[in-house]
């Protein structure tokens, strides 16, 4: 499974997803994976975390394009 590439089809799919929801779709022990990825997108720019109470909605950044991106 490319963890990277489905997390980007989630959050396409799904803008405004909320970061809890997405880990319980997935094996309880990629959440520490999950986590860092989301957090380094959002770092690069790729996503946009908006806080929302104990977690943080998820959006993806159409300036990157989708297909281009390297996993």
């Amino acid at each position: 499974m490319d963890l990277g590439k489905t997390l980007k089809d989630i959050i396409t799919k799904n803008p405004g997803m909320l970061q809890n929801d997405v880990y319980k779709m997935f094996d309880p022990l990629l959440k520490d994976s999950i986590s860092e990825w989301l957090y380094f997108s959002a770092k690069d720019g790729k996503i946009r975390r908006e806080k929302n109470g104990r977690t943080y909605q998820l959006f993806w950044n159409w300036q990157f394009s989708y297909e281009a991106e390297p996993n």
